[in-house]
């Protein structure tokens, strides 16, 4: 399932295809932004039930189930991605950078099974990585 999601006048919107319209301005909001963070949550056995709720520099975007391509619609700049899956999964942070000569990264995140406590992995990758949709 893939969506898009981009925020415009304070707002995050969530698409499904390339042709979002801003409800309130009316603003084509896809082609108005610069980069692409697109971010693929992989399907694993003991995780698939709970979503993963996504942050960038601190504020939240939505969520992620598994399976899920979502394509979020940003400026340039630099990022700090972030999950929260209940609170006794770990995740250790990762900053992106969308810049003119690479305004798309691609990113998987999945749960990675550990003794005590399991950890929220999130790899940049390339597309071809995105295996089960």
């Amino acid at each position: 399932m893939k969506r898009y999601r981009a925020k415009c006048c304070d707002i995050l919107h969530d698409f499904k295809d390339e042709k979002a319209i801003c409800p309130s301005c009316a603003n084509n909001i896809i082609t108005q932004t610069e980069g692409r963070l697109v971010i693929y949550r992989k399907a694993m056995y003991m995780s698939c039930n709970q979503k993963f709720e996504v942050f960038l520099n601190g504020e939240p975007f939505g969520d992620l189930v598994c399976k899920q391509e979502v394509t979020y619609c940003l400026p340039y700049g630099i990022y700090t991605l972030h999950f929260k899956c209940g609170e006794t999964i770990k995740c250790k942070d990762i900053t992106i950078e969308l810049t003119p000569e690479k305004p798309e990264v691609d990113i998987l995140t999945r749960v990675k099974m550990k003794f005590w406590k399991n950890v929220i992995v999130i790899e940049e990758c390339d597309k071809e990585d995105f295996t089960d949709l």
